[in-house]
């Protein structure tokens, strides 16, 4: 009788990923999967769908973060996700090591970037800083690692006056400029065209802008010959 997924309780992450990822690419290829693993234990299992047939290909994005999941990335998968709130320094790092990979032409590396765009660009930089303090350093989800280039003195300040139900204007005091560069795509449209540039030279494929603000002309101006 089929277990499904973890059968055995045991959780071996970079091996359980590979075992997921192998199995999800013969079931699209509509292969009958029989599979007894750690982490996937299927027996005849099969994927049909109307609009899918051998020569499709549905490409598989990984969201790794730490080393030995960057390198597996480059290994099995199609393409690679560098997460929200992530600076210059660790997508770097992350691309050195994706580097390694004699499949990295072959890998898309998308870049999750927040845009906020205004013509005046200290009412950009203000709310920026907002978005950093409390939906980047203060998101204790995100691996501190993502932070590289960031003191950890600031990480640890702000996400402990936010504990504490500070106001957010007054922790998003702490956010100097150079720091709100590291993470957000803000200023003019020129400023954001600069930074979805510098993503491109530092290894990033394909940026994908999170907008935030009202002004639509002028976010869509921000895209133009980025």
């Amino acid at each position: 009788m089929d277990k499904g997924l973890n059968p055995k309780g045991k959780i071996r992450p970079l091996n359980d990923l590979k075992e997921t990822v192998t199995t999800l690419r013969k079931l699209w290829h509509k292969e009958s999967i029989s599979h007894h693993g750690n982490y996937v234990d299927l027996t005849g299992i099969e994927f049909r769908h109307q609009h899918l047939n051998e020569r499709t290909r549905i490409p598989i994005y990984l969201g790794a973060v730490r080393d030995k999941m960057m390198k597996l990335t480059g290994d099995i998968a199609d393409g690679w996700i560098a997460g929200f709130g992530t600076t210059p320094e660790y997508t770097k790092r992350a691309m050195s090591i994706l580097s390694k990979s004699k499949r990295l032409n072959a890998i898309k590396r998308i870049g999750i970037i927040p845009t906020i765009v205004y013509e005046d660009t200290e009412k950009a930089f203000d709310l920026s800083r907002k978005l950093v303090a409390g939906d980047v350093l203060g998101w204790t989800e995100l691996a501190k690692i993502q932070f590289l280039g960031v003191a950890e003195d600031l990480i640890e300040e702000v996400r402990t006056r936010l504990e504490k139900k500070e106001l957010i204007d007054s922790i998003a005091e702490l956010i100097q400029d150079n720091i709100v560069k590291k993470f957000v795509a803000v200023g003019s449209v020129s400023d954001c065209q600069m930074k979805f540039r510098e993503m491109k030279r530092n290894g990033i494929t394909c940026p994908l802008i999170l907008f935030f603000g009202k002004d639509i002309p002028l976010m869509l101006r921000s895209l133009i010959a980025s």
